[in-house]
């Protein structure tokens, strides 16, 4: 009797042992599977991450050469998804400010024509009310002819310069002023500041022009010079015309009229004496 309970106690204790190595075993491969498992997906992470970093590395590459249309595409919804996306939102900024650098005019650092057209589109396509003022130097070609070319840059430099500040003083910070070459300005603005923005220029520019002339010239009211066809001619001291036309009286209109209508309106004012600016074939003189 004694004898039977102690072989069954042996029985139950190797029992015991048998599950407990069973169960050890188990343990050991599903930590071992665990761990595999965790290697492989460490692996496959550190991979994707590392590609998406060379991609990275190589769009960064093609912006610093200034290759801005290569797209940077992820197709991740993490950190890395979000900047690629920055990424191609830089890119894109960035081919806008290079097209507006090349287009810049070199003497004044404005924006040039195309600038100006993207601008005046852009506007226009969103509704946006627009006043579009175009900017003529009057007998500058005159003025050119007799005091050179180096005081000519001068006076288009100071025009520059009167237009910000005129821009910068009354109107908007979303204001904007660019150069379409030679003696031709632009500015953008709205309905309702364009008159203040006109009167500060045309105020300005006349008070500053002066300076640029011999006190004998300046004294006459003009300068001697040749026509085209090479006939003597007096050409009066410069003035300032300013076309406008405004998106409350024309909505339905697209940026090239806009700037027929403006090319227009700037021919009227030029036929006018002194400094002023129209809209409407209205003249207006402060």
């Amino acid at each position: 009797m004694i004898w039977d309970l102690k072989q069954n106690q042996k029985e139950q204790i190797l029992k015991s042992g048998g599950i407990g190595l069973k169960t050890f075993q188990i343990m050991a491969l599903l930590s071992t599977f665990g761990i595999l498992l965790g290697i492989v997906a460490a692996y496959l992470i550190t991979r994707n991450i590392s590609r998406s970093i060379h991609q990275l590395k190589l769009a960064t590459n093609e912006i610093a050469e200034g290759r801005f249309d290569s797209v940077l595409k992820l197709n991740t919804s993490d950190e890395l998804g979000e900047l690629a996306n920055s990424f191609y939102e830089m890119s894109l900024r960035l081919k806008r400010l290079e097209e507006m650098y090349l287009d810049a005019s070199p003497l004044t650092r404005l924006p040039g024509g195309i600038a100006i057209e993207n601008v005046l589109k852009k506007r226009l396509s969103a509704s946006i009310p627009v006043a579009f003022c175009l900017i003529d130097i009057d007998n500058f070609k005159s003025f050119n002819d007799r005091y050179g070319y180096v005081m000519g840059n001068e006076v288009i430099i100071t025009t520059a310069e009167i237009i910000k500040t005129a821009v910068a003083q009354h109107g908007t910070n979303k204001d904007f002023v660019g150069h379409i070459g030679g003696d031709d300005f632009a500015v953008i603005t709205t309905p309702e500041k364009y008159a203040g923005v006109c009167n500060s220029i045309v105020k300005e520019f006349d008070k500053k022009i002066a300076e640029f002339y011999d006190p004998d010239d300046c004294k006459r009211g003009f300068i001697v010079g040749k026509t085209r066809q090479g006939q003597n001619m007096n050409f009066p001291i410069m003035t300032v015309s300013i076309a406008v036309v405004t998106s409350n009286e024309r909505s339905q209109m697209n940026h090239i009229e806009f700037g027929e209508i403006a090319a227009e309106l700037k021919e009227y004012a030029k036929s006018l004496p002194g400094s002023l600016y129209v809209s409407n074939r209205r003249k207006k003189n402060p």
